[in-house]
């Protein structure tokens, strides 16, 4: 799905977000990157459908100068870094990323476990270890926020750029938009180095509050710990490709059970306990991550909350 379709798809998605417990491992695994960026990842419209809400094309315009240097890094195809992932919500999510020609790999750590992708020599998978379980890919790369919002050439703005932000960041804001949605991607850099420090993406939907995902970056670098890139991490995990969907109604059944989603909570995904075995990998473990876990979403918002409180 290009950057374009996972615009009107995380716009499209506004209500489920903010009525869900969390984002979806789906949506974390590219939360580095595009809303995630397969968000991008992680919402039920399908490009066929979005296609229908684009609007007329946009002028293009050339990335300017911070913009296309980062791009530079990463078209390099060896790099690493770390990176945070705040959603709209406040949830944070740890992530760590390795990538080279062929191979890559990148964890996802939040409040109820850890999730993530992995490719050796070009065999991939997709994987969550919360479900114990993972999927084949057929992804080459991982998305790439710079990357996409470079290669579209988006229009240069400045609606969210700040005069005591600039103070500390040099920023760059480029925006796309809709018939009835914004989309703008601030890309904060450091005014010494011009390294990549963060990313903020503001989605806007007509009658909707705007929401807001937050990337920081650290310890960018031109390599990569190769030792990441081994399959043997998914060793332990029930394969997703190799079940019937017997099997998979049975095991979902039992996923959902621990994660304490109710049948009214799986209803609201659009689906029946009855019809647990027809969904897919990405469909099961967006399941989880939206609706599962509730107490532990909560504890982790009231934890934020007396937080807050006791800074005043």
């Amino acid at each position: 799905m290009n950057i374009y379709m996972r615009m009107i798809a995380a716009a499209a998605a506004v209500c489920v977000v903010c009525c869900g417990c969390g984002s979806s491992s789906k949506a974390s695994s590219s939360a580095a990157e595009g809303s995630s960026v397969k968000a991008e990842e992680s919402t039920a419209v399908d490009e066929s459908s979005a296609e229908e809400f684009l609007a007329e094309p946009i002028p293009e315009e050339e990335p300017g100068e911070l913009l296309s240097k980062a791009s530079e890094f990463f078209r390099s195809g060896t790099y690493s870094y770390r990176c945070t992932f705040t959603d709209s919500e406040g949830n944070v999510t740890e992530i760590v990323r390795d990538a080279a020609p062929n191979n890559y790999y990148q964890l996802q750590t939040n409040r109820i476990g850890t999730s993530g992708s992995v490719c050796e020599n070009g065999k991939a998978y997709d994987f969550d270890n919360v479900c114990r379980l993972c999927a084949k890919s057929n992804e080459a790369q991982l998305d790439n926020i710079v990357l996409e919002v470079c290669d579209a050439k988006l229009p240069h703005t400045s609606n969210h750029i700040s005069a005591v932000d600039l103070q500390e960041y040099d920023i760059e804001e480029y925006t796309y938009t809709g018939e009835t949605y914004i989309t703008a991607f601030d890309f904060y850099f450091d005014k010494n180095t011009g390294e990549l420090k963060k990313c903020i993406t503001t989605y806007s939907v007509e009658g909707s509050d705007d929401l807001v995902e937050t990337r920081e970056f650290f310890d960018i670098k031109g390599e990569a710990d190769t030792s990441l890139f081994n399959l043997g991490i998914i060793s332990t995990l029930t394969v997703f490709d190799e079940l019937t969907q017997d099997e998979c109604q049975e095991l979902f059944e039992q996923i959902c059970e621990n994660a304490g989603i109710t049948d009214s909570d799986i209803v609201n995904y659009g689906t029946t306990a009855d019809k647990l075995g027809r969904l897919d990998y990405d469909d099961i473990v967006e399941l989880v991550y939206t609706y599962g876990y509730k107490n532990t979403y909560e504890a982790a918002r009231q934890d934020q909350t007396y937080s807050e409180n006791d800074e005043y």
